[in-house]
């Protein structure tokens, strides 16, 4: 079940929830919705271009095999999360670091072509059983002016009851690995057809 929706404003940026724990700003024109559900793998998508940029707020459904334990087996699910969006940018030297927000333990990651120009730039957080990525890629080749205020404005629920480790058996785990990539395709997939449809619409 797939379906699009589209929402015009007048504001340059309006806020957008993915769900009651994590919130973030679009810029207003042109924002989109990917809604997914393929093999019990549902995924919520939000995406919107301004200036040659696009921006995206995505949320991941995780399987209870695949939820992780401890800290570094939540590292691990974050950098199985964007394997498959390296290997789009072959070219792309890459940057991860550990970030917080709100409590969270999250990973800030950054891919920038051979001149230092960010062309995908992402910030991913686990809130129990979903995956939360917020990220842009730069079609333009050229710094991008409102990235700092787009990951400024993302916003996650401050509830003590929310956990991120809500996983036990890591081998159970470790063999359904592959499974969090197809979340990421997915997840690009719907980007790029919700352009593909914005791009048809403009030019009929």
């Amino acid at each position: 079940m797939i379906s699009f929706q589209s929402f015009s404003q007048s504001d340059e940026w309006f806020g957008y929830q993915l769900d009651s724990f994590a919130k973030m700003e679009l810029p207003a024109k042109n924002a989109n919705v990917f809604d997914s559900i393929d093999s019990g793998v549902k995924i919520y998508e939000l995406s919107a271009k301004s200036n040659g940029v696009n921006y995206v707020g995505s949320k991941s459904a995780i399987e209870q095999s695949m939820l992780p334990s401890n800290s570094k087996e939540l590292s691990e699910l974050y950098n199985n999360a964007v394997s498959q969006v390296r290997k789009s940018f072959p070219n792309s030297k890459e940057t991860k670091s550990d970030i917080t927000k709100s409590g969270y333990q999250g990973q800030k990651y950054i891919l920038k072509d051979e001149n230092n120009f960010p062309e995908y730039s992402a910030e991913l957080y686990l809130l129990e059983d979903n995956l939360y990525m917020f990220y842009y890629i730069n079609d333009a080749k050229e710094e991008t002016v409102d990235s700092d205020y787009f990951f400024k404005s993302i916003s996650l629920a401050e509830d003590k009851n929310i956990e991120q480790f809500k996983g036990s058996y890591a081998f159970f785990k470790i063999i359904n690995l592959f499974k969090i990539e197809l979340l990421v395709v997915l997840g690009i997939i719907g980007l790029i057809i919700t352009f593909i449809i914005k791009s048809r619409k403009k030019t009929a």
